[in-house]
């Protein structure tokens, strides 16, 4: 497969430019250049982590935002140990949709493999396998976001717990089929790499494997499992490309026909 390169120039943009302190990975999705031409719109659709540490600034900075839809991928095991707190205005729907493709979220089997192999080419093929299930784990909620964009709810923001690899996958996916180039999808999935605190988060994935598997996890392992990385990104790609041919295709499958597509791409393109 062709290999992908970030291009900082078509990727980043001053969508961007709003940091919530609470929740650094928090960015909008539109903004953003596409093939033929065309922008996303701004205003419309905010990807995140979650919103457990927000501010009283953060909360005011989003009531400004006036969002109509909150997609939270999270595991109820996540959404227990912390708790939301967005600020919610009277027309906001909450649609939880319980991603477990993520060892945080108490996958069995993602877990099995680092309890097998608790070394860095284990938590490599953890990794692996993450990025190869969530592309399946995540079509449902990608059919709720599209459905709900297409009639008009929006601003929408989804999110999962660091707004990384559930997240991520979505957001790669949206662009795609709104026609944004994939250097500049790949870009903006390695932007979290900038906007999450990476010294905070390889502690708490220090601490994490700590309590769940009872090793001490060297620095080479804890970046593995901290950081987003081209690879594993390029594994999702692979895994859609070689089980439904096209980013319309793996949408299909979930329910997001033509109409419902077409009737995105009006309301998201400018």
């Amino acid at each position: 497969m062709k290999s992908l390169e970030p291009d900082g120039k078509t990727a980043m943009s001053d969508t961007n430019t709003m940091r919530l302190s609470g929740s650094p990975n928090f960015r909008d999705v539109g903004g953003y250049l596409t093939k033929d031409g065309r922008v996303v719109r701004r205003g419309m659709v905010f990807r995140s982590g979650d919103s457990a540490r927000l501010s009283g600034a953060d909360a005011e900075a989003l009531r400004a935002l006036d969002i109509q839809l909150i997609i939270d991928m999270r595991s109820e095991k996540e959404r227990l140990s912390s708790v939301s707190r967005w600020p919610l205005g009277a027309e906001t729907e909450v649609i939880e949709t319980n991603i477990r493709a993520d060892l945080r979220a108490n996958n069995q089997s993602l877990s099995q493999i680092l309890h097998d192999d608790p070394t860095p080419n284990g938590a490599r093929h953890m990794m692996q396998v993450t990025y190869e299930i969530l592309p399946d784990a995540c079509g449902p909620s990608l059919e709720i976001l599209f459905r709900h964009l297409a009639n008009g709810k929006a601003p929408t923001l989804f999110h999962c717990t660091l707004g990384r690899d559930r997240t991520g996958v979505v957001a790669a996916t949206l662009l795609k089929v709104l026609g944004v180039p994939d250097s500049t999808i790949l870009a903006d999935y390695m932007m979290t790499n900038e906007r999450l605190d990476a010294d905070a988060t390889r502690k708490t994935a220090k601490e994490f494997l700590w309590a769940s598997y009872g090793f001490e996890a060297n620095a080479e392992m804890l970046d593995i499992v901290s950081l987003v990385r081209q690879k594993n990104f390029e594994t999702s790609l692979k895994f859609v490309a070689d089980k439904y041919g096209s980013a319309e295709s793996y949408l299909a499958a979930f329910g997001v026909d033509v109409d419902l597509l077409d009737a995105v791409r009006r309301r998201l393109l400018e």
